[in-house]
């Protein structure tokens, strides 16, 4: 009729066609997690939480996809190994806080260039949302809400140009005044 499997306290679940089967991860896969969270914190720069608990499975590889090209990466890691690895990095970190599961988003670059990208999945879909994030450099906690501003910010190019632009109004306007004033003395 099938395979039995073990029935094993609910610890992780792990689709198999249809069905679903528990899978509990052992003390080496565990400590393997937490190996390779603290590389991957060790290369980053800065860590924005996310609950990805109602996101569709196809919207998150595209955006692990989209994040990727930024020199960042989205992990899934339990919240308890999560903060065994920030605790050892020196961050301040209670799981108690987060109900739900917690992605840990490691960015080498900039907090701007993921948390804009960030920002829009979660517009697009309503399971997805940023919970925080720590700047790794200064072990600071950044709320959610500073981290939503954050990524309704335009983007660096954008906000260079505009600066350019400011800075060309006056001069243009002038420009514009003194070609009016010349076809008046030649008229």
């Amino acid at each position: 009729m099938g395979r039995e499997y073990p029935r094993v306290p609910l610890r992780r679940m792990a689709a198999l066609g249809r069905f679903f089967i528990c899978i509990m991860l052992t003390r080496k896969q565990k400590e393997e997690s937490v190996k390779h969270g603290k590389e991957l914190l060790q290369k980053s720069r800065n860590l924005i939480l996310v609950d990805f608990s109602r996101a569709p499975a196809e919207a998150m590889r595209r955006l692990r996809r989209v994040i990727k090209d930024k020199q960042s990466q989205l992990k899934v890691i339990k919240k308890r190994l999560l903060g065994l690895v920030l605790k050892a990095a020196g961050a301040d970190f209670d799981s108690a806080k987060f109900k739900t599961s917690v992605g840990a988003v490691f960015v080498s670059g900039e907090i701007t260039d993921v948390a804009g990208d960030l920002y829009k999945f979660s517009k697009e879909n309503e399971g997805f949302k940023m919970l925080g994030g720590y700047n790794l450099q200064t072990k600071e906690f950044v709320s959610d809400e500073l981290l939503n501003r954050i990524g309704q910010l335009p983007s660096r190019e954008v906000l260079l140009a505009q600066l350019l632009g400011m800075f060309t109004a006056p001069m243009r306007k002038f420009l514009i005044v003194l070609n009016e004033k010349g076809k008046k003395v030649v008229a």
